[in-house]
């Protein structure tokens, strides 16, 4: 009788010390037990809630849906765990990792959540995310995040039979801008140029800044190659639409398509490197479509120097 005494108050001593909130209802749904943490979590103290339902705790995010399947799974299985939104006392929505299980005691049966408040880490988490995948000054899409998405994009073309096109565009002129208006002029101009950009496609379609002046562009699901010739002027004319104190960039664009120009990332980013650098021979504030003679140029240096040290540092020979 000691043993299960002291057991049991070493039970309660755990179930009040632990820094994960708990919370047991019974069969009918009613809070019998909190412990402290439960009330630091959601800010309601025991005479509050106790004989309260959980529901109490619902932060309206959630469908029925949602709940249809955690009792189902928790009828099925005795368990349930995850992450969902719930209201503390001040009406503050937060989101919690929980653990549910069912209990059977005498015949009677306790549900018991134990559960801890996650906003904070998936806060950070997405803080973290964003510095490892958009670029800090246009919050546009960078490198890593580009090609991850390109690599979706080419799957997704795969499957269905389309193509998906892929637009380099770097500026002209912004070193003018950049260096007689200075860098704090230089970087906003950037900022509306990255705005200007990603109004010119549409919501599935990806605009990202790679560094410098220079910006990528997926376009998925095309039906045709005239179809990136219609946003290769969009996006010329739209960079020219920004003036700071009377300069103005253009923009040069090269246009890689998939499957014909290929169906690998590095490939299709290459060739539309490639076919900027042809745009920009042109006259800037043009365009070109990728052809195997513009990367013979370049390879036998009849295009500048400077083009090709450019192309190389992109890595996509």
């Amino acid at each position: 009788m000691l043993a299960n005494t002291n057991h049991a108050q070493l039970a309660r001593k755990i179930f009040e010390a632990t820094s994960c909130a708990i919370m047991v209802t019974d069969s009918s749904g009613n809070i019998v037990a909190i412990n402290k943490a439960f009330t630091k979590v959601t800010g309601y103290h025991p005479q509050e809630i106790l004989g309260e339902n959980p529901r109490i705790l619902q932060s309206g995010r959630q469908s029925k849906e949602f709940y249809t399947k955690f009792w189902q799974t928790l009828r099925e299985k005795g368990s349930w765990q995850g992450e969902f939104w719930n209201r503390r006392k001040d009406g503050e929505i937060y989101l919690q990792w929980a653990n549910i299980s069912s209990i059977t005691d005498d015949d009677k049966i306790h549900y018991v959540a134990i559960f801890s408040d996650i906003t904070t880490v998936k806060s950070e988490e997405k803080k973290l995310r964003k510095m490892a995948y958009y670029d800090h000054l246009t919050s546009l899409p960078n490198r890593l995040l580009l090609c991850e998405r390109l690599e979706h994009a080419i799957t997704t073309a795969k499957r269905r039979q389309s193509m998906v096109a892929v637009l380099f565009v770097d500026l002209d002129n912004f070193k003018t801008i950049n260096d007689s208006l200075g860098h704090d002029v230089g970087d906003q101009f950037l900022q509306d140029v990255a705005k200007k950009m990603a109004s010119s496609v549409r919501e599935n379609d990806t605009v990202a800044r790679i560094g410098g002046d220079e910006f990528v562009i997926i376009l998925e699901d095309i039906k045709e190659a005239k179809n990136c010739e219609l946003v290769a002027y969009k996006i010329i004319t739209s960079v020219s639409e920004v003036i700071v104190k009377d300069l103005q960039a253009g923009a040069s664009v090269g246009i890689s398509v998939g499957p014909m120009d290929g169906y690998e990332a590095q490939t299709l980013l290459k060739k539309a490197d490639i076919a900027m650098y042809k745009a920009k021979c042109s006259g800037k504030n043009n365009f070109a479509f990728y052809e195997k003679d513009i990367e013979y140029d370049l390879k036998t240096k009849r295009i500048n120097h400077s083009a090709l040290r450019k192309t190389e540092r992109h890595h996509w020979f």
